[in-house]
């Protein structure tokens, strides 16, 4: 692997990145809202990088749904 390939892979998003950015979100006061907007915006990419699009769905509405529950 060359060094720009070496560089651009270590500023590749993982799955475990995308997993605690979402839980950083889900920490804030205004996590529904956040947690939401996060949703709403992963409709439209369509670069994923190195994660896995599935399973950062499902724990970012995992996150938003427990929120959810502690704000009821």
């Amino acid at each position: 692997m060359n060094r720009e390939a070496a560089m651009e892979k270590e500023r590749s998003w993982t799955t475990h990145k995308e997993l605690e950015f979402i839980e950083y979100l889900a920490a804030k006061r205004d996590a529904v809202a956040l947690l939401s907007g996060y949703l709403t915006g992963m409709r439209g990419r369509t670069d994923f990088g190195d994660m896995d699009p599935n399973q950062v769905l499902r724990y970012a509405r995992d996150r938003l749904a427990a929120r959810r529950r502690r704000t009821a």
